[in-house]
């Protein structure tokens, strides 16, 4: 999955990539056999419960000041598509849902 993401010359973002109470996690032997084509770890993400989590992923992020991370992003092509309006719809009408059941 890297090297697809490398070749479209996209950037390789792991998210919470430590955090016990995320189930799908990349791990710490995952990222550390990847480090080296990360470009983004998350180091701190407000929702996990075990801060050491957010300070473990800081401590392997492949920089360390927002500068590194600028110069990185100043190398990235932007690659996208839009989602099909199906999908917008679908979204928004169980974002009303459960605001309409918070409420009861």
């Amino acid at each position: 999955m890297v090297s697809k993401i490398k070749e479209q010359g996209g950037l390789v973002y792991a998210t919470h990539p430590l955090a016990r109470d995320v189930p799908r996690n990349i791990g710490k032997e995952a990222l550390v056999s990847i480090i080296g084509k990360v470009d983004i770890i998350e180091g701190f993400n407000a929702r996990i419960r075990h801060q050491s989590d957010n300070e473990n992923a800081k401590k392997i992020a492949p920089f360390s000041t927002p500068q590194e991370l600028l110069e990185n992003l100043r190398q990235a092509q932007i690659f996208g598509r839009r989602t099909p309006y199906i999908f917008a719809g679908l979204t928004y009408l169980i974002w009303c849902a459960r605001r309409f059941l918070k409420r009861l």
